[in-house]
């Protein structure tokens, strides 16, 4: 049984079989040496595809004795892969423009431009396709084999102009000033997707968002007090953290593991693309007088605002920065989204002058008029 991983590279790497002889034949029998460039561009994409359902195979392989952590990284692997591909296409797309500039040519065939603009129409939806499956499947290599697509598209575009210009203008280098203009966008592109593949072959850590939403998990679960190190890193769409926390000091081994085990459950649940997490637990030895005096100060803050109907769940948590402050603050809901979050930013930077705290994280309700 394919997975939507496998099943999507194969529906590619059958489109550009399709794409590879239709150009071949139309090239060939319209005298279109663009056309003939653009079919074996997709010869190279329908291997980028082979690549891809390999990697998007592999990389669905659970763990084993070699691989403890499972083979996501194929992904990640022939995410550059590919954008190596795409590079070294374009690379040949851009010499065969200037080497050929200015060079005298045979007038193609004027219905080989329908074959190009057919093959750009086809490109571009298999684009589309396979971009938003890789977004919802997560997929690194999807994504890549989706940008060797619209590479495809613009080399096509490319070889329609040529067509165009040859055939109905009379202007025989516009093929190889497209084929240039467009090889040089492709290389640009194919430089991005082999950054991204390397960023997660060396353990790069994903956005700051994805961050700074886990520490928001954390600090909301029952019976953690303290957040240490946050450290999380990328594999084929897949992230993977180590996370420090801190409970109190007087809790039984059992209990602190049923803390560490709900963290662990929120965090997979709440992380749409979180392969795994580990926890471990520290005793927290900090003072508690200090908590106490910060949310007396916090409370008279949130008192004090006539925009807010009523705050509660005040959460005073220790981390590395300072304390963290969590709390629910209640707006009425015929207000904007951007008015209330400017409400929550101007509340956020009066308690953050709350001596001794570090950050506050402010969730907006809203109460019924």
């Amino acid at each position: 049984m394919f997975s939507g991983r496998q099943r999507a590279a194969i529906f590619a790497a059958a489109v550009n079989i399709i794409l590879f002889f239709g150009k071949l034949l139309g090239g060939f029998f319209g005298r279109s040496s663009g056309l003939l460039a653009d079919a074996l561009d997709s010869m190279t994409d329908f291997l980028g595809d082979v690549v891809v359902l390999g990697g998007v195979s592999l990389a669905k392989k659970p763990p084993d004795e070699k691989h403890q952590y499972g083979h996501y990284k194929a992904e990640s692997l022939v995410t550059a892969i590919v954008g190596l591909m795409i590079i070294a296409g374009a690379v040949v797309m851009l010499a065969r423009g200037v080497f050929s500039f200015g060079r005298p040519a045979t007038a193609p065939e004027l219905w080989t431009a329908i074959i190009a603009a057919g093959s750009v129409i086809i490109c571009i939806g298999t684009y589309l396709y396979l971009h938003n499956r890789a977004g919802k499947l997560s997929s690194p290599a999807l994504d890549a084999g989706a940008a060797h697509k619209l590479a495809d598209a613009f080399t096509s575009i490319a070889a329609l102009t040529g067509i165009l210009l040859s055939s109905v203008f009379h202007i025989r280098w516009g093929d190889s000033a497209a084929s240039a203009l467009v090889a040089i966008w492709v290389i640009r592109t194919g430089i991005v997707i082999v950054s991204r593949g390397g960023h997660e072959l060396l353990d790069g850590a994903p956005s700051s968002e994805i961050e700074n939403l886990a520490i928001k998990i954390i600090a909301e679960t029952p019976g953690v007090i303290n957040i240490g190190d946050v450290r999380m890193r990328s594999a084929g769409g897949r992230i993977f953290a180590e996370i420090d926390i801190s409970t109190s000091k007087d809790l039984s081994v059992a209990d602190g593991h049923i803390v560490a085990h709900r963290v662990r459950n929120r965090l997979k649940r709440n992380l749409k693309n979180l392969a795994d997490a580990v926890i471990h637990i520290e005793p927290c030895y900090k003072d508690a007088s200090q908590k106490d005096e910060i949310k007396k100060a916090a409370q008279k803050i949130l008192a004090e605002e006539t925009q807010l109907r009523g705050f509660h769940g005040i959460n005073v948590l220790p981390s590395n920065v300072g304390f963290i402050l969590v709390a629910d603050i209640v707006v009425s809901p015929s207000i904007t989204v951007k008015e209330a979050h400017d409400i929550a930013e101007n509340l956020r930077q009066k308690l953050i002058q709350i001596p001794q705290l570090g950050d506050a994280i402010l969730h907006i309700d809203y109460k019924r008029d």
